[in-house]
Formats: structure tokens, sequence, C-alpha cells
């Protein structure tokens, strides 16, 4: 028996697709030219706000929801940074958004330890949040490391789409393996 995605499936990987885009982008960056690439990333949020907006008008038939709202300050982001009014912010705090997103990822870790005891999931998370706190503290100082910001930030992104999309897909797989058990 074949089980369908749910939206909120398509949604995530719709997600973790732009965020693997704009990874891949990150790392080119420093070919392309900050302008070109604060273009992309802006398109980019547009697109996910955007996203977020539909979806949210799709399931609950309002656009004044958590998503809704949240999804039209994403696009509002998009439209800064692709003006470049926000994009030298982003790049001069990259260091800050990779400890940030590190402390998330590892507590995330430990939540899910907690919660489900699963053990290859809270290993791969915590070493990901370990090192994206380890890389924000090298750019930030280390000398010299700063010049691989983008290219850091881009491969830390390509690895957590990567991960988010695997992720749902093993969701989705346990829950039909489940479904058969019950059956």
């Amino acid at each position: 028996m074949e089980k369908k995605f749910e939206k909120k499936d398509v949604k995530s990987v719709v997600v973790a697709a732009v965020l693997l885009v704009v990874g891949i982008l990150f790392c080119f960056s420093s070919a392309m030219g900050n302008k070109a690439l604060s273009w992309i990333i802006g398109s980019a949020l547009i697109l996910t706000g955007v996203l977020s907006v539909i979806n949210s008008f799709s399931i609950k038939k309002s656009t004044l929801t958590s998503d809704g709202i949240i999804g039209a300050a994403i696009a509002a982001f998009g439209i800064l940074f692709a003006g470049n009014t926000l994009s030298w912010i982003i790049f001069n705090y990259i260091p800050f958004l990779l400890i940030c997103t590190g402390i998330v990822i590892t507590i995330d870790a430990f939540i899910k330890k907690i919660k489900d005891k699963e053990t290859s999931k809270f290993v791969f998370e915590l070493i990901l949040g370990v090192l994206t706190i380890a890389l924000g503290f090298c750019l930030k100082y280390v000398n010299g490391f700063s010049e691989f910001t983008s290219v850091i930030l881009g491969i830390v992104l390509i690895v957590y789409a990567i991960y988010s999309i695997i992720s749902i897909f093993l969701k989705n797989k346990e829950d039909e393996k489940k479904k058969e058990d019950k059956e």
C-alpha cells in the first residue's frame, strides 16, 4: 500500500529544496558576487514566503494564521534582501546565525533523544549542531577563516536540506510500516 504525502510534508520538501538551492548558490557566491547572490537569495525568500501563505490558505482557508503571517514576513525579508538593504547585515552576521542555528539543532537533538530515544538521529543532529556552532566561532574569531563564510554557510544549508528531505521520507516509511503492522 502506497502512502500519499501530507500537505505539510510537501511544504517541508519544498522548503528543503529551496534551502538546498540557496546552499549551492552560497557555495558559488565568490564567483557570482554579492549583488547577484542577494537577488537570488531574495527571490528564494520571496518564493518561500509566498508558498507559506498559499499553504496557509489551502489548509486553513485563511492567510491570518501563524504560517500565513510568517510567510508574509519572509517574503518581505526577501524583498529587502533582493534590494540589498538586508544582505550586508546577513553577510556580516553569518557567524552568529551559525552559532544560533547550531544551538537550536543541538537542543532539538536532545529533545528528540528524550522523546523518541532514537540514537541514530540524535548522533547525526548532535554532530551537525556542534559542527555548526564550531564553524560560527571559527568564522567570528579565527583570522582568515571569514573568506569562506558563504561557502561554509552553503555547505551547512546543503547538509541540513538533505537531512530534512531524508527525514521526511524515513518518517513516511516508518508511518507506513506501523500502519501495515496494525493491519
